[in-house]
């Protein structure tokens, strides 16, 4: 084995000190677009617009 790699949220500061401390290097961001069905789209709290 070459690499190992773990993917965590930005939303998880937790995971994101734990993992740099274990020596691991954030190499990539990676952004979600999210739209309901019924037309509506939640804001970053999870309520609806």
């Amino acid at each position: 084995m070459v690499a190992v790699k773990i993917e965590t949220l930005e939303q998880n500061p937790v995971g994101m000190y734990i993992y740099s401390k274990m020596g691991f290097q954030e190499v990539a961001r990676q952004i979600h677009y999210l739209k309901l069905l019924d037309g509506s789209v939640e804001d970053r709290s999870g309520k609806k617009n």
